[in-house]
Order: structure tokens, then sequence, then C-alpha cells
């Protein structure tokens, strides 16, 4: 069980470095492309930046579900690879159908991926929210009390 918890939290540390790497990385991206970010507002623009955003939390997500899932397999959690990842797509979101479940022994790596995912969806949203009222702001037009988005 130790053994566990320590690769547990190894993994969940590990997780949120990737993450917290990855969104910083594409915060200084965003950063140094200031002067073609805060342009004339530009919808094509809008989309650009939270499709470069969501990409990376895509990616973000992608790997560390991956890190967790060859570890539980490696250790022999789960027969196969597939059911690796399987399990801990559905544990990192919360969602547990329990249609697959680690043995007894091997438990607390499913508690360590469903606590990774949450802070990492959560760390996330935090991003996103960020972005959205850094843009959105930008990309409304508010004259006579009507919100319209700039198609230019």
């Amino acid at each position: 069980m130790t053994m566990q918890i320590l690769s547990g939290s190894v993994l969940l540390l590990a997780c949120v470095a990737i993450h917290v790497f990855i969104l910083a990385t594409t915060i200084a991206s965003f950063i140094s492309l200031r002067p073609w970010l805060t342009a004339q507002p530009h919808l094509r623009r809008w989309l650009i930046i939270l499709g470069v955003a969501l990409t990376a939390i895509i990616v973000a997500n992608t790997i560390e579900v991956w890190l967790f899932a060859v570890t539980v397999h490696a250790v022999g959690a789960l027969p196969t690879m597939a059911d690796a990842v399987y399990f801990v797509l559905v544990t990192y979101t919360t969602l547990g159908y329990g249609d697959v479940v680690l043995e007894a022994e091997y438990r607390i790596f499913g508690a360590f991926a469903a606590i990774a995912g949450l802070l990492v969806f959560g760390l996330s949203t935090a991003f996103l929210v960020k972005l959205f009222g850094r843009l959105v702001p930008h990309e409304i037009d508010v004259n006579a009390g009507e919100a319209r988005l700039t198609g230019k």
C-alpha cells in the first residue's frame, strides 16, 4: 500500500506538472503574440485562440491519461492496455462506470487518477475562464445596450 501511495503521488505530481507546463507554454505563446492578439477584434482570431487553448488542454489530458494507463498496465493491475486506458479515462473524468475495476491491491491508483483528473480539469477551467474573460470583452460590441459578436 505504501508503494501505491508513493507511486500514485508521483503520478499525480507528474500530471499536474505536465498540465501546468503545457498551459504555461500556451500562455507564453499568447503573450509573445500580444500585438496580433490585441489588434482590431476579429472572429477568426478569436476562434484560433480558443482552438489553440482547447488543443493544448486536450494534448495535456491525453498525455496524463496515457501516463496513468501505462503505469496501471505495467504494474499488472489490468491485463490489457485497452482496459488500462479505458479504466483511466473513466476514472480520470470521475465518470466511474464501474464495469472495469482494479483489484483491491491496486485501487489506490484509481483514486489518484481521479484526484489528478479533478485537479487538472480545475486548472483547465480556470485557464479557459480567464481566456474568455480576456477575449470576449474585446470581441463584443455593446452599442445601444445590444451585445453582438463582431465578424470582421
